[in-house]
């Protein structure tokens, strides 16, 4: 899960960006556990929907910040950087997730996420 970006260049250093949040197949999967009972399959993917939420959330805070940056002729530069700065709070915010919740498997710690994530959510429409 992640989040790409595109952006079309017009006169005096202005742009157009686009973002979306992307799952990927190929990198998803589950350990096969005889065990596991549908409950925990259904919990376990509950987590995993708030790993695609918070890249949707962070999906939208970059095209903010794409949008208010004014470029320059280093605007290849400038644009890395408004990447950089806002994947980094995404990867903080996606491990204070993952150590709070310690991977879904604190049910208290879950349920506050599952309500502040949509929240934040909420915010975005």
């Amino acid at each position: 899960m992640g989040y790409l970006y595109s952006r079309t260049f017009f006169i005096d250093y202005t742009f157009q960006f686009t973002t979306y949040a992307f799952f990927n197949r190929s990198r998803s999967w589950l350990r096969p556990n005889p065990t596991a009972t549908i409950g925990g399959l259904n919990y376990l993917l509950r987590h995993e929907q708030l790993h695609f939420d918070i890249a949707e959330i962070f999906a939208h805070k970059l095209l903010q910040e794409f949008n208010k940056h004014h470029y320059t002729y280093r605007f290849s530069a400038e644009i890395d950087q408004v990447y950089a700065n806002v994947n980094k709070q995404k990867i903080e915010m996606e491990n204070k997730y993952d150590l709070e919740t310690r991977h879904g498997v604190d049910a208290n710690k879950q349920a506050y996420w599952d309500e502040y994530i949509t929240g934040m959510l909420k915010q975005l429409n």
